[in-house]
């Protein structure tokens, strides 16, 4: 049996899959399960009130609604789409601004655009899985109640969830982010045959994916994003043009599932993302939206996303779906009688009243006080207008008051796997501290037992478990002394392990990128001021050791300002956007490629430096012709082998592995990061080297140290503009050098790219150990990183717990609960890698 002093990397290890496994339980009692709505029968409109079937009916003929994946609601101008513009301004139709619920990517919003409700976090996951679609919704009663032929062209999401509903169907992959003008070409292609062609079929949809990749690659200011709008203009004018020449009046609605943020992305909560224009045109002049003032946003009438599934079932006349929580636009009918606007008006509030149980009676009561005047009105000899609007307006008060609260209505939170998570997270904490008197072996069984037990969701085993690992922390004589001269407890110690409190404050998680930029420096300061051999330092070795000290703090003010994240100021204009509009990036990117070459000469091999110098080559073409869409695989594949020879000449001349892994990762994170952001390699590269320089100067002790050197790990996460946010996510870094989209390598790339500088914090904090001491030291590390994540999964257990009906839960809190969990699972593959190198190692070299 192997003891655990031997091998003493596999505890962290063990405890992180638990913390890991914990948050998730957390995850799925937070998102909670909803009730789908097949479960629900739809309110057929007929027998209703008098002529049903007159009053409410189909209005127009053919309907092509064009979805522009990531349609910002500022792109919309005379200059970007002239014939659109014209035809709001002709009165030929309207705009309205659309309220989209978080999470903002596609899949959960397409879901919304046709059920009308609000699907749950958890399609967020799903959204690179998506299944077909079980709820009810519009597609659905078009095609099967009312036999209508439906069209589809655009992204795969949409097939994927309708495969047997669509006429005609073409779709194309939405993930391979590099393509901008094929992924559009081929949907317009069948456009052009689709309009020969107009009486066959009575809805055409198209999905656009161009403007959205542009965005994830070179962002909303991007010298393309004009032109493919002007792109998308031309095919409404085509549109518009084919069928204007219909005897029947036809629409257009054209809308974007999203936004896109500041930085490009998409998936938070900001302005641009959770705003979207909804802009419907007609054949026929719409004399309800000539007194629109489209161009001032803030005149232009706001209607939430969930309500487009009941406006066209009411174009067409259909039922509502089961699960709407919608109301329909009912300015958009104001060409209509009186009498049908108010049947719109009635049976929206009809189906929404099912909603309510008998703690809601004060809607069902309303209702059947208005119901009662409408049906009067009705039976009035001499109906005045005046009467007849009143009782609408008031309709509308009604249906926005109980679309809001039933949209409330999400899916219940499971409490017991809520509870159960946070014991898991808090039984590793206990583990974390008994286990170094355990054996291994013992450790991996009370470790997964314990996964499958709590999996069980029954709390009093989860209590029991807890409870275990208490009596083996006190039947293995826990010295407490020892962990209290091990953590050397310091008002230093106790900020980093009390930082996570900061979670309890949702503007702190949004904005945790100033608190962390902040401790890395203060803490370089504190260090400074504090330590006895800086004050035994005199002449000019005190000078030298001064002028590190400001050296750092210099290239940290650099690195924080250089990308503006979080969510309040992320507008504000940063040292990356200066470079940009000044067009100095043509010079900073074969400079930056070049000071990381000069920093890293002490290691110097040919084939190494052949390989940056590769790499900047590619950074620069791919950066001067952006069109070129990243398909440059074959200066990608010159690094490949350049690097692979890089590895076995190394191995060949005894280089330390660690050194080895070192070279190939400054490699890789200069390849996968944003153009703007390859400096931040460079910062972080003479930070790195100061610092452990400083640590021989003033010689911190050493958990200080080891702390020190994680605060420096979360500042440089910052620095690449990194967020609580999943918006700042930076997609296109999964694409570098592939043709095609694969999930599990785009993944594993936007993974690398996400934590590259962190991960370039380490591999050079362990190339700077003494080998002598090497396996010890890492051993130290991460027994302080293991503890460091412990305090934050149990705190943020804590928070998730308390804040689970506030109302940022999931705009804030839940993708917050995201990034703890992919912190986990960053930590847990660094010790995975070192011990199967430990292994390796040891098996086939020694």
């Amino acid at each position: 049996m192997i003891k655990m002093e031997q091998g003493r990397t596999l505890v962290p290890l063990l405890i992180l899959v638990v913390q890991i496994y914990g948050m998730y339980v957390i995850l799925i009692g937070l998102i909670g399960i909803k009730q789908e709505s097949f479960d629900i029968t739809p309110i057929p409109f007929w027998n209703y009130g008098r002529n049903s079937t007159v009053l409410y009916r189909n209005l127009v003929d053919k309907i092509v609604w064009i979805v522009v994946d990531a349609m910002r609601v500022d792109f919309l101008s005379n200059t970007t789409m002239p014939y659109t513009s014209k035809l709001l301004d002709e009165a030929y139709g309207c705009n309205f601004l659309s309220n989209v619920k978080s999470p903002t990517v596609t899949l959960p919003r397409i879901k919304a655009l046709v059920t009308g409700d609000i699907p749950t976090y958890w399609d967020i996951i799903q959204n690179f899985h998506s299944k077909q679609i079980y709820q009810d919704n519009i597609i659905w009663h078009a095609t099967r109640d009312l036999k209508r032929k439906i069209v589809f062209y655009g992204d795969e999401t949409w097939v994927t969830l309708f495969p047997t509903e669509f006429t005609r169907a073409d779709g194309v992959s939405s993930f391979f982010v590099m393509d901008f003008t094929e992924v559009d070409r081929n949907v317009t292609e069948h456009l052009d045959d689709e309009l020969r062609h107009l009486n066959d079929w009575d809805m055409l949809i198209l999905h656009y994916l161009g403007l959205d990749h542009i965005g994830h690659v070179h962002g909303p200011d991007s010298s393309l994003v004009p032109g493919k709008l002007q792109e998308m203009d031309l095919v409404i004018q085509k549109v518009h043009e084919s069928l204007a020449t219909l005897p029947s009046p036809s629409l257009i609605i054209l809308c974007g599932d999203h936004g896109m943020a500041n930085i490009g992305g998409h998936g938070g909560n900001s302005y641009y993302e959770v705003t979207t224009p909804i802009i419907l045109l007609s054949t026929d002049k719409m004399p309800q939206c000539f007194q629109q003032n489209w161009r001032n946003l803030d005149e232009i009438l706001s209607v939430e996303q969930i309500d487009m599934a009941a406006t066209i079932s009411a174009l067409w006349g259909m039922m509502l779906p089961a699960a709407s929580t919608g109301k329909v636009i009912l300015s958009l009918f104001g060409n209509l009688p009186i009498t049908e606007q108010l049947f719109i008006a009635y049976y929206n509030a009809l189906h929404l009243c099912k909603f309510f149980d008998a703690s809601k009676t004060e809607f069902t009561t309303e209702f059947d006080l208005l119901k009662s005047r409408h049906f009067n009105f009705l039976q009035e000899v001499v109906q005045t207008e005046n009467e007849g609007k009143q009782i609408l307006k008031n309709y509308e008060n009604l249906l926005w008051r109980m679309s809001k609260s039933s949209s409330e209505q999400l899916g219940e939170q499971n409490l017991s796997q809520l509870l159960s998570g946070m014991l898991l997270c808090f039984q590793s904490t206990v583990m974390l501290h008994c286990c170094w008197n355990l054996q291994t072996y013992d450790l991996l069984i009370m470790s997964f037992a314990s996964i499958f037990i709590f999996s069980g969701q029954l709390l009093p085993t989860n209590i029991l478990i807890l409870l275990n690992s208490w009596f083996i922390y006190k039947g293995y004589n826990f010295n407490l002394s020892k962990l209290t001269s091990e953590l050397e407890f310091s008002w230093f110690t106790s900020i980093h392990y009390s930082t996570p409190i900061i979670y309890f404050s949702s503007s702190f998680i949004e904005e945790e990128h100033y608190l962390r930029h902040y401790f890395w420096g203060a803490a370089i300061i504190s260090i400074a001021l504090t330590s006895s051999q800086l004050c035994n330092v005199a002449g000019s070795k005190a000078i030298v050791a001064f002028s590190r000290i400001v050296l750092i703090l210099i290239l940290h003010r650099i690195g924080s300002a250089w990308n503006q994240t979080g969510q309040k100021w992320s507008h504000l204009i940063d040292l990356s956007d200066l470079l940009k509009e000044i067009g100095f990036l043509n010079v900073v990117i074969p400079l930056s490629v070049a000071l990381t070459g000069f920093i890293r000469i002490k290691f110097f091999d040919v084939i190494h430096i052949i390989s940056i110098a590769a790499v900047g080559i590619y950074k620069t073409k791919t950066h001067l012709f952006p069109n070129s869409g990243g398909y440059l695989t074959n200066e990608i594949q010159v690094v490949m082998l350049l690097t692979v020879f890089y590895v076995i000449n190394s191995a060949r001349r005894e280089i330390r592995p660690v050194s080895i892994y070192t070279n190939c990762w400054v490699i890789l994170a200069i390849l996968l990061q944003r153009y703007e952001n390859i400096l931040l390699v460079t910062i972080v590269l003479m930070q790195t080297t100061i610092l452990f320089e400083i640590f021989k100067d003033l010689k911190p002790k050493a958990e200080g140290k080891r702390i020190l050197v994680l605060w420096f790990t979360y500042a440089a996460f910052f620095y690449q503009g990194n967020s609580n946010s999943i918006a700042s996510i930076d997609v296109n870094s999964g694409y570098i050098g592939l043709t095609s989209y694969n999930e599990v390598l785009v993944g594993l790339l936007i993974f690398c790219n996400t934590f590259s500088l962190p991960t370039l914090i380490l591999l050079t904090y362990f190339e700077n150990l003494q080998e002598k001491s090497l396996a010890k030291e890492i051993q130290l590390f991460f027994t302080t990183l293991c503890r460091s994540n412990s305090a934050t999964v149990c705190i943020y257990a804590v928070v998730v717990l308390v804040f689970r009906h506030h109302l940022f839960i999931w705009s804030v809190f839940a993708p917050k609960l995201l990034y703890v969990i992919a912190f986990s699972v960053f930590y847990a593959t660094v010790i995975l890698i070192y011990t199967l190198n430990i292994l390796l190692y040891q098996r086939f070299i020694k």
